[in-house]
């Protein structure tokens, strides 16, 4: 029972990140009625600038076209580096703020959810280029004198942890009720034009708020990186518990934003023992299921996960029109000479990438029909194709099934996987729908894709080279990359972009345009 105790209270430290950037989500919301999911790339980014400041004494700009790297000082201190990674975080969320999310206030609001992702993106890719991808641990903060609780011992600094993030809550909750400021927020939460008839100025208060709620996930994301592994990735990630735990509070609460994110830290580190000690449980990845299960109880027991304002936002810029495709054979006619001739010209990188692309293409086919024609948005597509290439690696590789039939019978467990993801969350729409498949997605990475037996550990999965009447038509070989799996990939992106077209004026792409 002590090792329980023990793991549950150590479950504190990560549970606190979760709860400071719920804190945030809310503040954002609140303000502006975006979930800002790319709080946890600020988090990250600021960390790995704390770092730097700590270690070298470097400012290093997230900017392209500048100096990437400015050295402030030879003898760095803990306030000055701890003052720059904050306001670096608040600069980032008032430049997103101002030149990304603001212009997109009147758009559909799944506009939002697809340039936070973008956002995170640029920021993984920007932190990977100036800092690398290894995990980096710092030097701690708060103390770490051992504390003697319920029988057992742990570290203080989770519980401190705790602590800040509750007097946070409590802060954040006075000042909505008490003062000008949060009267404010909470009047441009219910009323943008109203608030600003009155002499507010909703845009100012919205961007106060976002700096106000990067700079929380800053300082949690700083704290918490002596007991964490800090890299772009996993720290990015930090946000899918706290979206959990956010939704738990409808994007309102402070004090159930907190209370759900410390109650799935501590659920976590409860799972740690248990898994040694039930062999069954025992599999990588089961604590990122946590998340998802908590954001399908609350959809249960709401039918939405955004209450109010996301149904009642105002839009002045509608859904593009869904022309019906004019001669598809016309347009296969012309595209695929010009691809089989570049496959064909194009060597090396080149002819690769192009492979690449094709492949990714026919992945946004699917962003065609699920958003172009549905209207709906989905975070999940990758984890649907990955599910399909893990399983063909193991249907080609161990059992032997020959292809074409090992493509297809992957593709029918992706497509069944997609339906499972759909009728769970059958009552979603919008932002909704994009929220539930992100925290899927990421949760289909940790628990499947983090599964040796699956993924085939450190040694990767290999899937053989397609062969049909003898001809190989793999990737690899003489000539690598070779000419022939282009070949195959434009003759599926073709079926596949035809098929599309054609459903654009079938009977159930005409259900999909009505639903949409």
């Amino acid at each position: 029972m002590t090792t329980y105790v023990a793991a549950m209270l150590l479950g504190l430290g990560p549970g606190a990140v979760y709860a400071a950037l719920g804190l945030g989500l809310v503040l954002t919301y609140r303000a502006s009625g975006v979930v800002n999911i790319a709080h946890g790339a600020f988090a990250m980014y600021a960390t790995y600038q704390y770092a730097e400041l700590r270690e070298v004494g470097d400012l290093v700009l997230p900017v392209v076209g500048l100096p990437p790297r400015i050295h402030l000082t030879d003898t760095p201190t803990f306030g000055l580096a701890l003052s720059v990674s904050l306001a670096m975080a608040a600069l980032l969320a008032l430049a997103s703020y101002l030149l990304v999310f603001r212009p997109l206030r009147r758009a559909q609001p799944m506009m939002t959810v697809v340039a936070a992702v973008g956002l995170t993106i640029a920021l993984q890719a920007v932190a990977v280029v100036q800092f690398g991808s290894d995990n980096r641990f710092l030097a701690p903060v708060l103390a770490q004198s051992p504390l003697h609780l319920l029988g057992v011992t742990v570290p203080s600094d989770r519980l401190l942890l705790a602590g800040l993030v509750v007097v946070a809550a409590a802060g954040l909750w006075a000042m909505s009720r008490w003062t000008m400021f949060g009267l404010a927020t909470r009047a441009v939460a219910d009323d943008a034009e109203t608030t600003a008839l009155l002499g507010r100025r909703p845009g100012w208060i919205a961007a106060t708020n976002w700096m106000l709620a990067a700079v929380l996930a800053a300082l949690a994301g700083i704290l918490v990186a002596p007991i964490s592994a800090l890299n772009p990735t996993s720290y990015s990630l930090f946000v899918v518990p706290a979206i959990a735990a956010a939704l738990l509070g409808g994007l309102s609460s402070f004090g159930l934003t907190v209370a759900g994110a410390l109650g799935l830290g501590v659920a976590q580190g409860f799972l740690l023992p248990l898994q040694q000690d039930v062999g069954w449980l025992n599999q990588p990845g089961l604590r990122a299921l946590l998340p998802m299960i908590l954001v399908l109880a609350v959809a249960g027991r709401r039918g939405t996960l955004i209450p109010g304002r996301a149904a009642a936002a105002v839009v002045s810029v509608p859904l593009p029109v869904v022309e019906p495709a004019r001669r598809p054979l016309g347009g296969l006619l012309l595209g695929v000479p010009v691809g089989v001739v570049a496959l064909l010209l194009l060597t090396g990188s080149w002819r690769l990438g192009l492979e690449r692309s094709l492949a990714g293409a026919v992945v946004c086919l699917s962003f065609v029909v699920l958003t172009g024609y549905v209207g709906q948005l989905s975070l999940a597509q990758m984890s649907l194709a990955g599910v399909a290439g893990f399983l063909l690696a193991r249907l080609e590789g161990e059992l032997g099934v020959p292809f074409p039939i090992a493509p297809l019978i992957a593709t029918f467990a992706a497509a069944v996987a997609g339906l499972f993801l759909g009728v769970v969350s059958r009552r979603l729409r919008g932002v909704d729908l994009a929220l539930i498949t992100l925290v899927a997605g990421v949760a289909i990475q940790e628990a499947v894709f983090g599964n040796p037996l699956v993924t085939g550990g450190l040694a990767g999965s290999s899937v053989p080279n397609p062969k049909i009447f003898g001809l190989d038509l793999g990737l690899s070989g003489a000539g690598f990359p070779r000419v022939q799996f282009g070949l195959l990939a434009l003759s599926v992106l073709a079926a596949g972009g035809y098929g599309v077209a054609r459903l654009r004026t079938a009977d159930l792409g005409r259900r999909m345009l009505a639903v949409r």
